[in-house]
């Protein structure tokens, strides 16, 4: 007699159900953002970067702090975290865009508050003109409103003034602007006084210094 042959019932398995990920959980590249201390990062790799000063505003301190930044050699920035290159960028971003700085991450709350509050009153009570500008560069307009512009007028209302102490003044003022280029827009401004030295019309004093 010939066995009768059985058949396996076939069994399938269930899929188990994805796990949803955790919506407070940041994906790796996020939460190595996270873990960076922006100031922290741009003054260890400063060399001899002074902290705000009594006088010195929150933009103020931050823009010197953005400048420096920008004047370190290739070398140096490219060892930065992207998240402190990223700070750098929209700073001087900002300023170019005269728009404020946002605050660094990292730096101490407690120390950018105390800055904040000591200089609030004078920054308040500081006369301005049309737009907000302060009479000193309301009268240049447009030309005021970057770095460059600002350097080019300084040297045109004091041909004798010297370049460190434009650069002195668009610190104060918190106007960013890289070596090179303070240096290639004053050049511009000089090589016209020369013209006007030549044709006679500047006074002798300052015609012998574009001679």
């Amino acid at each position: 007699m010939a066995k009768k042959k059985t058949t396996k019932k076939k069994v399938t398995k269930k899929p188990e159900p994805a796990v949803e990920a955790d919506a407070d959980e940041a994906p790796p590249e996020q939460a190595k953002a996270a873990d960076v201390n922006v100031f922290e990062e741009l003054v260890n790799a400063l060399d001899g970067h002074k902290p705000q000063s009594a006088k010195e505003t929150e933009q103020a301190y931050l823009a010197r702090l953005a400048r420096e930044v920008t004047e370190m050699d290739d070398a140096a920035w490219d060892n930065l975290p992207r998240p402190a290159q990223e700070w750098v960028e929209g700073a001087a971003a900002a300023l170019e865009g005269q728009t404020e700085i946002e605050a660094c991450p990292g730096r101490p709350v407690k120390a950018a508050e105390e800055k904040a509050g000591k200089t609030t009153k004078k920054k308040t009570t500081k006369k301005a003109g049309a737009g907000g500008l302060p009479k000193a560069r309301r009268a240049a307009g447009e030309a005021a409103t970057s770095p460059t512009g600002r350097a080019q007028q300084l040297l045109c209302i004091n041909p004798e003034m010297a370049d460190a102490d434009i650069q002195k003044i668009l610190d104060k003022e918190g106007l960013v602007i890289s070596p090179s280029t303070f240096q290639m827009n004053l050049s511009q401004v000089k090589r016209v006084m020369r013209f006007l030295a030549e044709a006679g019309h500047l006074k002798p004093a300052i015609a012998e210094l574009y001679a």
